[in-house]
């Protein structure tokens, strides 16, 4: 019946419709901190074998640096998760778990922008520092803003980063320049000015202690966002935080608008859900690459063609009446049974 719905051209939840002449540019936006809770992506942690190992790799590396387990912080610790110095390392995680699952189904964004903390995510897509690299980045700064008990909410005015004492900044400054940077590999949309990084420029330590002080630049990323003309603009986090915070500044922008996750509703379901969207709006997905993780077995079928003979049941009732009347026939021919085999031994007694 919903074939037929669907056959019909009428609207059936869940179903996604397109047409796409050529493929679709697309745009990855990070969510920033705030967005967190506890359990996100827990559920793809179990049956998906790429976020599994992206969430396992990062969850090693923090290991060595500190006492505490990132899976927990994650999944089931919510005292640790109240802390920053767990919470942004925990969503820092889980955008690259979700980044590495998408790009191993082959889809890879033609833009990027990060609002907060999302901005490191969307730098290590761009290929202007390694995951390993943001996540030292990311414990870092959760570590030294937290002994500082300062305060940085993303979606708040002002975001108090203002608050943070300039030590903590200079040591940040001094700690980002030991790493490795790269020119961005794809457009990334700087959230400070709301520009597109020049491909020239490497985005070092003073970039990043910027970053940790002065806020975003939102509505000034969604007009850059928009002049790049993407059909279709895909949330990376656990909600839809940064796509509602974005929904003020979308003048003139109308792509299609989804997220991977949503709180509280299935993750696999969700996740599917864009991944039609992004299939029907004109991205063509490793389909082979989706079900590798898991082995399968061919069945042999018959080779003659089915004759389209039918036995579903119709009358539910009737059927019933029949089961009812043939269990009764069979305990009374049980009972008869039993009573012809007592009087047998009788007589031969």
């Amino acid at each position: 019946e919903l074939l037929r719905s669907i056959e019909r051209g009428e609207d059936v939840d869940d179903v996604h419709r397109g047409n796409a002449a050529k493929s679709a540019k697309l745009a990855w936006m990070f969510s920033g901190e705030g967005s967190e809770y506890v359990g996100m992506g827990e559920s793809l942690y179990r049956t998906q074998p790429v976020f599994r190992d992206a969430i396992d790799q990062l969850h090693e590396q923090l290991w060595q640096d500190r006492e505490g387990s990132l899976v927990e912080a994650l999944f089931h610790d919510q005292a640790m998760q109240s802390q920053r110095s767990w919470s942004e390392p925990a969503l820092f995680a889980l955008q690259a778990g979700l980044a590495r699952l998408w790009q191993s189904w082959g889809i890879e964004p033609d833009v990027v922008l990060g609002q907060g903390l999302g901005q490191y995510a969307a730098a290590c897509v761009a290929g202007v520092m390694t995951w390993e690299d943001g996540l030292r980045m990311v414990a870092t700064r959760s570590q030294l803003i937290g002994q500082h008990a300062a305060s940085t909410t993303a979606f708040s005015p002002g975001n108090a980063r203002d608050a943070i004492p300039a030590d903590v900044l200079d040591e940040f400054e001094q700690f980002a320049d030991t790493l490795d940077y790269f020119p961005a590999d794809r457009p990334l949309i700087c959230n400070l000015s709301g520009d597109i990084v020049p491909v020239h420029r490497l985005l070092g330590g003073s970039h990043w202690k910027r970053h940790l002080c002065e806020p975003d630049q939102l509505a000034a990323s969604i007009r850059t966002l928009a002049g790049q003309e993407c059909e279709l603009v895909l949330e990376v986090g656990p909600t839809t935080a940064l796509t509602e915070a974005a929904s003020d500044h979308r003048e003139g922008l109308e792509p299609t608008w989804m997220s991977c996750l949503r709180q509280g509703e299935n993750e696999t379901a969700c996740l599917l859900d864009a991944l039609g969207r992004l299939f029907v709006g004109g991205i063509i997905p490793d389909f082979q690459a989706y079900d590798r993780p898991w082995p399968r077995r061919k069945m042999q079928l018959p080779t003659y063609p089915f004759d389209r003979s039918r036995y579903w049941i119709t009358d539910v009732a009737k059927y019933s009446q029949q089961k009812e009347h043939s269990q009764q026939k069979n305990s009374t021919g049980s009972r008869s049974n039993i009573i012809t085999r007592e009087r047998s031994r009788e007589k031969h007694a």
